[in-house]
């Protein structure tokens, strides 16, 4: 597929689920208060009330993000946890394209132009959709490209595409929209340099103010944990292979403080990992899972 009609599919989709009547006045101003913080998909229920809609609040909207870095790292090498320093080091031709071969998000001393995207989103009375590119020096990619619905009845919310995972707190969000520069190493070695980001469905219930519970179902496409290598004993499942569930707690602390408590857990049921070193190789497979808890006070 040429490049140019490739970066016209996000922007098709967002224009498919919007109207003519484009109204920047309804993006901050509307009883559906949508808050992507940062591109963040913390998708709590005050950011999702289903109780008002109406054909005005339409719109469509592009941003432009373009982050620059400075770094100078002076404290010695960076290196790998124990147990995972093959899965940034050479080249592992995933099947459906995931070549990460060369693929590095480590940081020159000196300037860096950092993770830049265009975003677009849209939205209508019933649903709302957004794609995200990202834009490097080298490569640009489909980050995310989703739809979600807004009037399900009894705080649900169903959500389908290629989008980040909502476990814990830092995965859904963007690395522009973090307050350090690099990913923390619980979620970068566990899950891969993007996080947790692949192509399924997610359920959400929202009962309440303070309550979110979740669920999804992934194809199993990404890196780390849901990792998959060619040349494995085993031949590669149909999907899905991965799902995750989440809780996230807000209690009501008054003006000025904000707790958010989560946990959450995952598994696939196929994970292939080939650490080939020329002259022989080592395999990892089998199922895998995860179980974290995370916490924030702002």
């Amino acid at each position: 597929m040429p490049r140019s009609l490739f970066l016209l599919t996000p922007l098709a989709t967002a224009l498919l689920i919007s109207s003519s009547a484009y109204a920047d006045d309804h993006h901050h101003g509307h009883d559906h208060d949508h808050d992507h913080s940062g591109h963040g998909h913390e998708h709590d229920v005050y950011e999702h009330s289903n109780d008002k809609h109406s054909d005005a609040e339409n719109s469509i909207n592009v941003s432009l993000v373009v982050e620059g870095i400075y770094h100078n790292r002076f404290s010695g090498d960076a290196n790998s946890p124990a147990g995972f320093s093959h899965e940034h080091e050479g080249s592992h031709d995933h099947e459906g394209g995931h070549d990460h071969s060369g693929h590095s998000h480590d940081l020159d001393n000196g300037f860096n132009l950092g993770h830049s995207e265009v975003a677009i989103e849209g939205q209508t009375a019933h649903l709302e959709g957004k794609a995200v590119v990202s834009l490097t020096e080298d490569d640009i990619t489909l980050e995310e490209a989703f739809i979600a619905t807004r009037t399900l009845p009894n705080g649900l919310r169903l959500q389908a595409g290629k989008f980040l995972s909502d476990i814990g707190y830092i995965n859904s969000r963007h690395s522009h929209a973090w307050d350090f520069v690099e990913r923390p190493l619980v979620n970068e070695y566990l899950f891969g340099e993007h996080g947790l980001l692949d192509t399924g469905l997610q359920l959400t219930w929202s009962p309440n103010s303070t309550l979110t519970l979740g669920s999804e179902l992934f194809q199993g496409e990404g890196g780390g944990f849901s990792r998959f290598d060619e040349g494995g004993y085993e031949d590669r499942a149909s999907g899905p292979r991965v799902g995750t569930i989440f809780a996230k707690y807000r209690p009501d602390l008054g003006a000025n403080k904000q707790l958010t408590l989560g946990t959450s857990a995952g598994m696939n049921r196929q994970y292939v990992r080939v650490d080939d070193h020329g002259h022989h190789a080592h395999t990892a497979e089998g199922d895998n899972w995860f179980a974290g808890l995370d916490a924030r006070f702002n």
